[in-house]
């Protein structure tokens, strides 16, 4: 991958939810995404083996997965958005890999703001 290039993965349960976010990062530039994940087993299998630049977390509202599975992906990297519908319902905000938040809706130009933020 080109060194100017960030690379990104997109967690999140609803399909038309990722594919709004895939479209939203692919049009940021310098950002390529490398892999999207509507199961969080899965997201975290390929986050051990891969280094990513920025992850886009969907918040707790993926059934049957604990807050644990969330903090292992918070602690494999140190650039996670959380992206929530239910911002009462968020993750822990205060850990150290939480970038940024983005609320359900938001603007592709709230989203490239915070992403060109983490980038910078």
């Amino acid at each position: 991958m080109d060194s100017l290039l960030k690379s990104c993965i997109v967690i999140e349960d609803e399909p038309l939810s990722r594919q709004l976010l895939v479209h939203y990062a692919n049009h940021v530039e310098n950002l390529v995404v490398t892999a999207q994940f509507g199961d969080v087993a899965e997201a975290l299998t390929y986050l051990q083996q891969n280094k990513v630049d920025v992850v886009l977390l969907d918040s707790v509202e993926i059934p049957f997965v604990p807050q644990s599975k969330w903090m292992q992906i918070l602690d494999l990297h140190s650039n996670v958005i959380v992206v929530s519908a239910y911002p009462r319902k968020m993750l822990n905000l205060t850990h150290r890999s939480v970038k940024g938040m983005l609320e359900k809706p938001f603007s592709y130009h709230d989203f490239k703001t915070l992403i060109t933020q983490i980038m910078n």
